[in-house]
């Protein structure tokens, strides 16, 4: 409850007599002061017993009419303070108990009289009870004064006098004590009021501190507008939109900083909510920051009352970087997706180039064939070769190709690059290699980042049709989270190796970078480049646990940064497999399990040829029958990693348990193997990549077949 609305409540129970009314006016003082100097002027004048001479009751009978005069004259600002009443009523108990002392009619009864009438003043609930009090009172004094003449006696006409004279004093204390009595309400009132107001007001300082603390730390920004004019915005307000004074937004549209292409229909709205004061619904936008940068923003807004003019308060999250985080999740769903589709493809593709390449491979050795067919043949071979090629590049991308890490010196491998780079590159483009004396390596399959850097190598150079500088260079780098999170990084803070490719060329837009690792996406004319590039790198760089950044403007060239997870150890060697051997011929068992018909009749036919008992197998639950049929010992498992009914693994590991002395080697384009998802193989499994030839085929049998024999379980990640 606030001051004003006590005072009308008071004033309410004052007007329904609850409480006491107002102070008597100038002229009801007058007018009872009066009555009181005209009977005690009477009792002095007519006096037949006086104490004191004539001449003095008549200048006290002077003095009491002076008294009236003074009434009439005294300043209204006296008369209306609360003490007058007390003040009169005072004086003029005073003047009659003098007045009656000297005019000889005093008596024990009246002064009696005088105290009972004081305490009924007192203790008097209220004015009209002491009134009634005081009457009977003075109605018993009479007829006390009555009963107190003698028969026959003359009755005294002074003491009749005490009667009229007790009344008024009677008037006289009821109203002193009642002005009292409205002075301690009034007083209480006021106390009351004032502790409720300074209740009131302290409330309202913690409520108004609260807000400001809350409306401080948010971590969204909040503004308030009056007339469509910001008149406030907090700290985050101003972060938000680039302001480091708050004059710098204070004053200004709030319709400034909406972006004005962005929706006009919906900026529409917005500013005939904030000009109208009208509630705004969670609604997402554009805003400009004070340097020109735009951000999405969620914004909602809601009146404020007793504002007497149009004021909204708006609340506004900045969600530029959900917008980031959401488009990378779509980019890399959409990326996934791809690759998923072109690993499907590029598997059975591969088993049908397998197929075309080893019969083409088989009729190639045939000596009846006419140099025209032998070219007919070698044109096949050539193109499934070709075709190949196209395949490893859509593995790669969809990050299912095997790959045989290694620890590697980045450095080192790049430099052993640097005399066909600087070919590959021409007389046109100034080539050069910035090498930091790297601490650490990075496992990953030197074969694959040679073709990273192969591939980047060739798009710079292609983005420089006239000639500028290409830079390779490699450095140690500790990434934090904060560079993690401002490039958009896949990565987790520690120490990586970063490889760097930059090119002076004609660079790329926005939306072109964001395409730029799709397959078979490419901005070089037709018939100039297969689009499968980047989408390789891309593919290689993130299977070997690695994550790449690209930052380009047209006219400005391109910069590739490829970050690496820094390993320590020994460098491995990167040579090729080991010796295979001149001798491919062999007398074994081979158990062959393949679910492609054409693929497992081609594999049977080479092992055939080179002198081996091949036994045959649709799936893997066929070759488990087949090698409970066969008495003669099995000597090798060829088989397929993605089978149905019983994959590759599952083959391997039940036909070793049973033979213990069999060795097994793996042959797939990619694999989808639980162990083999992430593309990655112990060094010691033996595996064999489609496509292959028949020469390879029959050489790595054979290699398999002169070593020990290894157990299943090392096909492992």
């Amino acid at each position: 409850m606030n001051f004003r609305s006590r005072l009308k409540d008071v004033a309410s129970e004052r007007s329904q007599g609850l409480v006491p009314t107002a102070a008597p006016t100038r002229y009801q003082l007058i007018l009872l002061h009066s009555l009181v100097t005209i009977v005690l002027c009477y009792q002095l004048l007519f006096s037949k017993t006086p104490l004191v001479d004539q001449l003095y009751l008549d200048l006290i009978a002077l003095g009491l009419l002076g008294t009236v005069v003074g009434l009439l004259v005294v300043p209204i600002n006296i008369i209306a303070s609360t003490w007058s009443v007390a003040a009169l009523a005072l004086g003029d108990t005073i003047l009659t108990t003098l007045s009656i002392y000297t005019s000889g009619n005093a008596s024990s009864d009246l002064y009696i009289t005088y105290f009972l009438i004081m305490l009924i003043a007192a203790f008097a609930p209220t004015q009209k009870q002491m009134i009634g009090l005081s009457m009977t009172l003075c109605f018993v004094y009479g007829i006390a004064l009555f009963m107190s003449f003698d028969e026959g006696s003359e009755l005294d006409g002074g003491r009749l006098l005490h009667i009229p004279i007790l009344l008024l004093l009677a008037v006289f204390y009821g109203l002193t004590n009642e002005a009292a009595r409205m002075l301690s309400r009034d007083k209480t009132v006021l106390l009351d009021t004032m502790s409720e107001q300074r209740r009131a007001e302290r409330a309202l300082r913690d409520s108004e501190e609260r807000y400001r603390c809350l409306v401080e730390v948010s971590p969204d920004a909040i503004f308030i507008t009056k007339h469509n004019r910001i008149v406030f915005i907090n700290r985050t307000g101003m972060a938000l939109l680039g302001a480091t004074a708050s004059e710098q937004i204070m004053g200004r549209s709030a319709f400034d900083f909406l972006h004005p292409e962005h929706d006009p229909a919906m900026n529409q709205r917005i500013r005939h909510a904030l000009e109208s004061g009208r509630r705004i619904p969670l609604l997402e936008c554009k805003m400009l920051r004070l340097d020109g940068t735009m951000i999405d923003v969620e914004l909602v807004g809601s009146p404020l009352t007793d504002q007497g003019s149009p004021t909204i308060q708006v609340v506004v999250r900045n969600i530029t970087d959900r917008r980031e985080l959401e488009e990378q999740v779509r980019q890399s769903q959409k990326m996934d997706a791809v690759g998923q589709l072109a690993g499907g493809v590029a598997h059975d593709f591969n088993n049908m180039l397998l197929i075309i390449g080893g019969f083409s491979d088989l009729l190639a050795n045939d000596p009846g064939l006419t140099e025209d067919q032998r070219s007919s043949v070698e044109q096949i071979r050539q193109a499934s070769n070709r075709a190949g090629r196209l395949t490893t590049q859509l593995l790669a991308f969809s990050r299912r190709q095997v790959l045989q890490p290694k620890v590697v010196s980045l450095d080192k491998l790049v430099g052993n690059l640097e005399p066909m780079l600087r070919t590959l590159v021409g007389e046109s483009i100034e080539y050069l290699c910035v090498s930091d004396q790297l601490h650490g390596c990075v496992k990953a399959d030197p074969g694959q980042i040679e073709q990273t850097v192969i591939n980047l190598v060739v798009n710079a150079r292609d983005a420089m049709p006239q000639g500028g500088r290409l830079t390779i260079s490699t450095d140690n780098v500790d990434l934090q989270e904060e560079t993690i999170r401002k490039d958009h990084l896949d990565a987790k803070p520690g120490p990586h190796i970063r490889l760097v490719v930059s090119d002076t060329g004609v660079g790329m837009d926005v939306d072109t970078m964001t395409r730029i690792y799709e397959p078979f996406f490419t901005t070089k004319p037709k018939g100039k480049g297969t689009g499968l590039g980047l989408s390789t790198v891309y593919g290689i760089v993130r299977q070997s646990g690695g994550c790449i950044h690209v930052n380009s403007s047209v006219g400005q060239g391109t910069t590739f940064s490829l970050y690496f997870p820094r390993v320590e150890g020994v460098v491995e060697p990167t040579g090729d497999e080991g010796n295979q051997g001149s001798t491919v011929a062999g007398s074994e068992t081979i158990l062959v399990a393949e679910d492609e018909p054409g693929v497992r009749a081609l594999v049977s036919h080479t092992l055939r040829q080179h002198g081996y008992t091949v036994l045959e197998a649709s799936h893997g639950a066929e070759a488990l029958v087949i090698s409970e049929r066969h008495k003669n010992a099995i000597h090798l498992l060829l088989t397929d990693v993605v089978m149905p009914q019983l994959n590759g693994r599952e083959l391997a590991e039940r036909l070793v348990a049973k033979l213990p002395e069999l060795q097994v080697l793996y042959m797939s384009g990619y694999t989808d193997d639980a162990v083999l998802r992430r593309g990655l193989i112990a060094a010691d499994t033996n595996f064999l990549h489609k496509p292959f030839t028949t020469g390879v085929l029959a050489s790595r049998v054979r290699q398999v077949l002169n070593t020990r024999p290894l157990s299943s379980t090392s096909l492992t990640n």
